[in-house]
């Protein structure tokens, strides 16, 4: 360094390096949230599978309406049963007449929503939904 043109150089490179740097640390930011969305919807819809799957041994539609009194509620979900660690879900669910129905059997539609406060939208963003149609014999 013989000169100051030595030193412009070094201070360009170093401004280069740390705009290169902040370009990988943003990458792998979004990585590692795009991959965390992904998860979080993937547990959302094991929760909204595990509604259907309780919601099949459901005989009366008595039975289903006092079952659905109970929601909308908050499920925590643990990853792993090692750890306290938790993810909060708010599950709720819509019953509606089904557009299918005769003189003997009933059937409603239930629609599961799951939602999580750490989605990407957050508490503005749309639940996971499954669909569910149960009938019942009049």
């Amino acid at each position: 360094m013989t000169d100051y043109s030595d030193i412009i150089f070094l201070m360009g490179a170093m401004v280069l390096f740390s705009f290169l740097m902040m370009s990988v640390n943003r990458t792998i930011l979004m990585n590692d949230r795009s991959s965390l969305d992904h998860e979080i919807e993937y547990y959302a819809l094991a929760i909204a599978q595990e509604r259907v799957d309780e919601l099949r041994w459901v005989t009366s539609e008595s039975e289903l309406d006092s079952e659905l009194a109970s929601y909308p509620k908050t499920i925590m979900y643990s990853r792993d049963s090692g750890t306290a660690d938790a993810i909060p879900f708010i599950v709720d669910i819509e019953k509606n007449t089904a557009p299918f129905e005769n003189h003997n059997i009933r059937s409603v539609e239930l629609l599961i929503g799951v939602n999580s406060e750490y989605a990407l939208d957050g508490t503005t963003g749309e639940p996971v939904q499954l669909a569910f149609t149960k009938s019942f014999v009049k």
